[in-house]
């Protein structure tokens, strides 16, 4: 009855992430979401704690559409890479289910599956998400006539910046264009 009762605890730290890279984001074309060859930005986590091989984490993130009333949670799984000094996740279902418009990337909460802690006290990190449409170009002034050194003008619908490519009396030409507008 004399002996001496011993209590071990073990106090683990609750699960700190942030996005990585939150002002690169991404910005495509909606019909590139489409395309199995086009490469997506992978949304990277880093995390406050150091990571192990064995790391595993439960993320929670919010999709957000600016001005509109689009508020999506995805549960995602998070390993880490293989120099273990990120996260990384199957982040293709966000993309997949978006349309034409801007998004935000929250982390809303963190699961470490390894210790069961969770986590709701996210620093305010995010990730943007352009998704524009297929861009139209139009004519200004749709004349059927042009003389030498006149100026023509074309209207680019979209969202710029624009990479047009076009062909004229048979040399292509590739110009950045960084508003609406086009001339030549």
């Amino acid at each position: 009855l004399n002996k001496p009762l011993v209590v071990e605890q073990y106090v683990n730290a609750l699960p700190e992430l942030y996005i990585e890279n939150q002002n690169k984001g991404y910005k495509t074309c909606h019909a590139n979401l489409d395309e199995p060859s086009a490469k997506v930005t992978p949304i990277y986590l880093k995390s406050v704690q150091k990571l192990t091989a064995n790391s595993k984490f439960e993320v929670q993130l919010v999709v957000t559409k600016d001005n509109s009333d689009y508020n999506k949670v995805y549960v995602l799984e998070a390993t880490p890479t293989a120099n273990l000094m990120k996260l990384s996740g199957d982040y293709s279902v966000i993309y997949k289910n978006l349309s034409v418009g801007k998004y935000v990337v929250r982390i809303a909460s963190v699961l470490d599956k390894l210790t069961n802690c969770k986590s709701t006290k996210i620093s305010e990190t995010f990730f943007d998400i352009d998704i524009t449409g297929v861009p139209s170009i139009n004519l200004v002034n749709e004349h059927n006539h042009y003389c030498v050194g006149d100026t023509i003008r074309y209207k680019i619908d979209g969202i710029p910046p624009f990479n047009l490519k076009y062909k004229f009396n048979d040399k292509l030409s590739n110009v950045p264009v960084k508003n609406k507008n086009f001339e030549r």
